[in-house]
């Protein structure tokens, strides 16, 4: 028996919640979803480690925040994956935090803290990067044959996928065929002037209670002298090799899904 999880949530509060859910479904679950409004994984953490579907074929992850390297492994784990969709899905490479840490950087409790409070303030860096994430994808999921990636907007409350783009196969072999707003298709030319997006690295600062790409956390933090680490926007400096390790990890799963095996 095939057993699908769809879990769209508007509140982050039940994020820890979704792994007791979960728990029993493990051995039969075949599809998961899990999409939260605003952005998740940190400062509401889902200990998704402690689960493992190993009949796993969908997976579909929303507005989820990767800080982590275990997260990558996480999904990597899940070697039955044929479709594997990041939608709105961020790397985030720098945190500033008045909540005090646990041993893997993670808050041990969440609370804004009012403007000016003198407690003290914990900031680290992770550094990674989508091409090192492509590579891994490409060559761990070993039977991936669709993947879908790119940032969503909200439009009056409606999801606006024009941004969120899927390879899809063609008859032709010498073309990628790519679904937007799943009815529209392009050719592999077309696709190439969509590239990176600027949320696809963010930042999180709770000292002001906000999440941000890399320039807009640059200027929050740029008069604040506690800050100390160099900020650097992978957005920008790492933007050839990411859309490289994109292209080549589509034309791997390009390959599959023509394949059909």
């Amino acid at each position: 028996m095939s057993v699908k999880c769809d879990f769209t949530l508007w509140r982050c509060d039940f994020v820890p919640e979704i792994t007791l859910w979960l728990t029993p479904a493990q051995s039969n679950l075949t599809s998961l979803t899990i999409h939260v409004n605003r952005c998740w994984g940190y400062d509401r953490q889902l200990r998704l480690r402690d689960l493992h579907f190993p009949n796993l074929k969908k997976l579909k992850l929303g507005n989820y925040m990767i800080t982590h390297e275990w997260q990558l492994e996480w999904i990597l784990s899940h070697s039955t994956l044929e479709r594997l969709v990041l939608d709105t899905c961020s790397i985030v490479n720098y945190f500033f935090t008045y909540c005090e840490l646990d041993d893997e950087k993670y808050p041990l409790h969440y609370k804004p803290v009012p403007w000016g409070d003198p407690e003290p303030q914990y900031q680290w860096e992770f550094d990674m990067q989508w091409s090192q994430l492509f590579g891994k994808i490409e060559q761990g999921l070993k039977h991936l044959k669709e993947f879908t990636f790119g940032i969503q907007n909200l439009k009056n409350g409606q999801h606006d996928y024009t941004r969120l783009y899927c390879l899809l196969p063609t008859d032709d072999p010498e073309h990628y065929s790519f679904s937007r707003n799943h009815c529209s298709e392009m050719t592999d030319e077309a696709f190439a002037v969509v590239g990176m997006y600027k949320e696809h690295y963010m930042a999180f600062n709770n000292t002001i209670g906000a999440w941000y790409d890399i320039q807009g956390f640059m200027k929050s933090v740029e008069e604040d002298e506690d800050w100390v680490i160099p900020i650097v926007d992978k957005s920008i400096t790492g933007r050839e090799d990411d859309e490289a390790a994109y292209h080549k990890l589509m034309a791997t799963v390009y390959a599959r899904a023509c394949d059909g095996n």
